[in-house]
């Protein structure tokens, strides 16, 4: 209630997230949770899943892989956000389809990107996909003492890359920063 007039609350965007490698869904959720609250992630790792969220969840934004369990699902994916889903953007993650860039492109995906993906970039491109104002310069993920912007880093379950990995999604773990030794 805001001056007597009840002001609506802001509706989280829906971001449905499709990989079949649970670690990439849970990196790029995990970032995405703690850079913003504004978004509602939902995660999906079949084509299956995919289908049945985009039409029950009905999200904002879809970041789809192309090849999903060894097939290219994620064309047929697209092509049904195309047809019956034409206000829901796609954004394309993959590491294995670049090849297919330019035909997903004319299939309309709003954006491609290749793994491992920079962060920043992805924010942006999301803000930028669901109309919200795109970050200039977010110090957090500029270079720390020549290190290289984060990257989204898709790892097996190893202490060293966990560590790794919470030190570029939390700066204040200091001793993760600083190499301390995790066995």
């Amino acid at each position: 209630l805001e001056g007597g007039i009840e002001v609506p609350e802001q509706k989280k965007k829906k971001i449905l997230v499709v990989d079949d490698e649970k670690s990439t869904t849970l990196s790029i959720a995990s970032h995405l949770k703690n850079y913003t609250s504004d978004y509602e992630l939902i995660r999906a790792f079949t084509k299956e899943e995919a289908v049945e969220n985009i039409k029950t969840k009905k999200p904002d934004l879809v970041l789809l892989d192309i090849e999903l369990n060894g097939v290219n699902a994620g064309i047929s994916i697209l092509d049904l956000l195309n047809h019956e889903h034409k206000n829901i953007k796609t954004i394309i993650i993959s590491g294995k389809a670049k090849h297919l860039k330019d035909q997903l492109e004319e299939m309309g995906c709003f954006h491609f990107f290749t793994k491992p993906v920079d962060l920043l970039e992805l924010n942006n491109k999301i803000k930028d996909a669901l109309g919200i104002e795109k970050i200039i310069e977010d110090k957090e993920y500029l270079p720390i003492e020549g290190r290289p912007k984060a990257k989204l880093l898709f790892v097996e379950t190893d202490i060293r890359a966990f560590a790794y990995l919470a030190s570029i999604f939390d700066p204040s773990a200091k001793e993760l920063q600083n190499g301390a030794d995790y066995k």
